[in-house]
């Protein structure tokens, strides 16, 4: 309680307008304390001169990047697909309309169907190819 009412820092009446003046003074006499001078409209320019340096350095690395990733991935897409192509494919198996119509009917007796659950299996192309009626014997 006692520091709160009796500060012993204490600072004199105007110290920092006098401060403020006498650093002013020493800083106009003694120009070689900044070490250069900076030129007119120096922090006017600044700041367009930094985007324009800036944007041209990141469209030319963003180019770079662009252009080796797209590399990449096509060598990575071409050497999966001959991979494929080359070691993974088979021949296709061709069925014809018969061994079809024979498979249908060998599920029919295997596995019971009925004739409503076989035509629901067999495409509207099958059905008008697989069920015509000949009259021949």
């Amino acid at each position: 309680m006692k520091y709160k009412n009796h500060n012993p820092f204490q600072v004199p009446k105007g110290y920092f307008n006098i401060l403020e003046e006498k650093l002013l003074k020493k800083t106009k006499i003694n120009l070689n304390a900044y070490g250069y001078n900076i030129p007119k409209d120096y922090f006017n320019k600044l700041e367009k001169e930094i985007i324009k340096k800036t944007y041209k350095i990141s469209k030319r690395k963003n180019n770079k990047k662009l252009k080796g990733s797209l590399l990449a991935l096509t060598g990575i897409a071409v050497s999966i697909s001959l991979f494929y192509n080359i070691f993974l494919s088979e021949k296709p198996i061709i069925i014809e309309k018969e061994e079809v119509f024979e498979d249908f009917v060998e599920s029919y007796y295997l596995e019971d169907l009925n004739t409503y659950e076989i035509l629901s299996m067999l495409d509207e192309n099958d059905i008008e190819t697989t069920l015509k009626y000949s009259p021949k014997p």
